[in-house]
């Protein structure tokens, strides 16, 4: 398996930071010190970002190796949810991991998409929202139950009600995440509905009803304001929030790893100090230390919110992982942390696709001119305008959720998505039909099934 750590970035570097280090960057003029520094200004940076520079008197510093997320003319290329198909791989937004190729998977690697801009991969995701099902929290931990994160989702949605969905009980209307369903049907996606119905799925008009069974076929909703793309970057880092005088946002900068406190009492548990990074675009350049104000105080902390593989792979290149691991890879040990940069769970999808009888149906008929790749102007200006159309859908906003074995059926609790998409694919791997679809343009009509 190839390793989270990244010799170009970790090296042999020692994980302690000496006593001369600590006392120069403590007091020297030219480096700023702070409560928080966050590290990754992703989903997760943003809110962290938002709520801790609430209070004024918290100095407060989030670290983002991406840019603001302007990809395309006129950044359409985010805006526009049908345009994922142009972010994928896209190396100004995405960081473009695909794990090593596997026997379970013909030989092939899965590609994983990971935002690399102010915002995180909500910049490149699909949009949807689904928070799963109240069983999937009643296992986790106390203060972490159904209820707790019903309430948390609630505060965070700004929810735009339509016909048959769940009212005020399980949704939010006050908070920075606008939630809705898109303001584009494709017929085929009508006819999938009507599909599943006749073979026994039973409609379910809201997905995030935690009063009855997810179980069942529907339209799901998506994280879009006015049609157009609602990122994290949008919900919590508005241009009044980033004008606060306590929060710090720097772009273009990578964390090689966190540093710890050395004189920390036998048996004690490291204490982060600061961070070194580098210059995102030249890893090979100088580093740069930045340090919390104080570093053994309450409130001092730095936090990493880089994502599901950033994350462990800073904690990695700081010294906290598996012993051999970080032995075999010249790094010294501040922590043996067994689990650290391994179990990661994905959701990969299978898919297979269809030709339609009816050509000029698909979404990609109602995107392209006829056999070109490029897209029809009526489209672009009913999305630039009214924020309506085409490229108002992510295409596989229609799907259900099923129950395929006895156990998942007996606990009214499915193990399989279906995703349904009004475009034909020419390979079974998800994204890499996406992208295709980006290079090539019109296609020949049709629909694919996404199963996960």
């Amino acid at each position: 398996m190839t390793s989270l750590v990244d010799r170009r970035v970790g090296g042999g570097r020692r994980s302690l930071i000496s006593p001369y280090l600590l006392f120069y960057t403590l007091f020297s003029k030219s480096v700023h010190a702070f409560n928080y520094i966050v590290v990754g200004g992703g989903t997760a940076g943003a809110v962290l970002a938002n709520r801790l520079s609430s209070d004024p008197n918290r100095e407060v510093l989030v670290l983002e190796a991406g840019d603001e997320p302007r990809v395309g003319p006129f950044g359409l290329h985010v805006a526009a949810p049908a345009a994922l198909t142009k972010l994928f791989n896209n190396p100004k937004i995405d960081w473009s991991y695909e794990s090593e190729n596997e026997r379970h998977t013909a030989g092939h690697g899965i590609f994983l998409c990971r935002g690399r801009a102010v915002g995180g991969s909500s910049n490149a995701n699909a949009l949807l929202y689904n928070r799963g099902s109240k069983a999937d929290f009643e296992s986790w931990p106390e203060g972490w139950g159904a209820n707790e994160m019903l309430d948390a989702f609630k505060s965070s949605e700004r929810y735009a009600f339509s016909a048959g969905m769940s009212g005020a009980a399980y949704h939010g209307t006050d908070g920075p995440v606008d939630v809705t369903v898109p303001p584009y049907q494709n017929p085929l996606s009508k006819a999938f509905l009507e599909s599943c119905k006749k073979q026994g799925l039973a409609p379910n008009p809201d997905f995030n009803d935690w009063s009855r069974d997810q179980e069942g076929s529907g339209r799901f909703q998506t994280t879009q304001r006015g049609g157009k793309r609602w990122t994290a970057a949008k919900a919590y880092l508005s241009r009044a929030v980033r004008k606060r005088p306590n929060l710090h946002l720097r772009k273009g900068v990578h964390v090689a790893r966190v540093l710890f406190d050395e004189h920390q009492g036998q048996g004690q548990a490291p204490r982060a100090i600061g961070v070194e990074l580098f210059d995102a675009k030249n890893p090979d350049g100088p580093r740069e230390t930045v340090m919390l104000a104080s570093p053994s105080g309450v409130g001092a902390e730095v936090i990493l919110a880089a994502g599901a593989v950033g994350s462990p792979q800073t904690l990695l290149l700081s010294g906290i992982g598996p012993k051999s691991h970080l032995e075999e890879m010249g790094i010294p040990v501040v922590k043996e942390l067994s689990s650290v940069g391994s179990m990661l769970r994905d959701q990969p999808a299978v898919l297979t696709s269809f030709d339609v009888a009816k050509a000029g149906v698909s979404i990609t008929d109602h995107m392209f001119q006829p056999g070109s790749a490029r897209l029809r102007v009526s489209t672009v200006l009913n999305f630039l305008v009214r924020g309506k159309g085409a490229l108002s859908s992510p295409g596989c906003d229609h799907g259900a959720f099923v129950c395929v074995s006895d156990q998942a059926a007996a606990k009214k609790q499915p193990d399989c998505q279906l995703r349904f998409v009004p475009g034909r694919g020419d390979s079974p791997d998800g994204v890499k039909s996406y992208e295709n679809l980006g290079k090539a343009g019109h296609v020949a009509s049709g629909c694919t099934f996404q199963v996960m």
